[in-house]
């Protein structure tokens, strides 16, 4: 039985070709394209270890993502600018990253599959390093602050007229309130091609690419990869868990940026240069 307590473990998936973002993704890769001060995805790290996070597990395709690695080898502990957020957490510098190996472009799943000897008996977040998620709390606190002991929890942001077209055509969700920012999901839309799309609905939610998750979604993880649908995203695997477990969904109080598109990507940087960032 894993400890519920605790989440010690995170993964984050950044092998995938970065299509959106070319012709910038074929001389760097996208997850250490900055966003202020920082690589995109050291957010989602910062966030990993303000959570408690010990052990982070990076897949990655080290013919065309050794950058990264190259980054946190030579990344200083000892400066605090570099740790946004983490300051005065001893986290920082005694937590490992390990960097796995996703050779071919195969899509999240197949990243997610490499990862489960590492995390299949324990709660872990699965985090996107191309969300960036800005707010007095981070995301990864919010959703451990919710509790749900065992249950998948997904992390959420309203999309409004004003940000749409910042957000890819996914991650939209059916909710059951449950009572203040917390909600039962009941449903989950499949990703498709092009902006995000309101529908004129008086408040419309999707997922932000920050979940907690446990060992039953390897479970699902398993069932994917054995059908045709192995080539595809967390999506499926998500959709699964609603289906046959209670899910739970946290709205966040923040801001959300989708960097893996330029239009969100300009976004964040504007935000970060004209705002006060909570935890920068």
């Amino acid at each position: 039985m894993y400890n519920s307590q605790r989440v010690r473990k995170a993964l984050i998936p950044a092998a995938g070709l970065g299509t959106r973002m070319q012709p910038a993704t074929l001389a760097v890769p996208k997850e250490l394209l900055p966003v202020g001060k920082l690589p995109m995805i050291h957010y989602a790290v910062c966030e990993a270890l303000s959570a408690g996070v010990e052990e982070i597990f990076i897949v990655i395709n080290h013919e065309r993502k050794k950058g990264i690695q190259d980054f946190y080898y030579g990344l200083d502990r000892e400066n605090d600018a570099c740790f946004p957020g983490v300051q005065q957490c001893e986290q920082r510098r005694t937590f490992t990253i390990h960097f796995l190996e996703q050779p071919f472009p195969l899509g999240i799943v197949d990243a997610i599959v490499r990862s489960k000897r590492h995390l299949e008996d324990e709660r872990f977040f699965l985090l996107m390093p191309d969300n960036v998620f800005w707010g007095a709390r981070t995301s990864c606190q919010q959703i451990m602050a919710a509790g749900r002991d065992g249950h998948a929890i997904l992390g959420l942001i309203e999309v409004t007229k004003e940000n749409a077209q910042m957000f890819g055509n996914s991650g939209r969700v059916q909710l059951r309130a449950l009572g203040g920012r917390k909600h039962e999901v009941i449903g989950l839309a499949d990703k498709s091609a092009g902006a995000f799309l309101l529908d004129g609905a008086v408040k419309v939610v999707r997922m932000c690419g920050r979940y907690l998750l446990g060992p039953e979604f390897f479970e699902e993880a398993d069932a994917i990869v054995a059908s045709e649908l192995a080539n595809k995203d967390e999506v499926p695997i998500l959709k699964r868990l609603i289906e046959r477990k209670h899910v739970l969904g946290v709205e966040l109080d923040g801001v959300l940026f989708d960097c893996g598109n330029w239009r969100g990507y300009r976004a964040a940087n504007e935000f970060f240069w004209q705002n006060e960032i909570p935890w920068s």
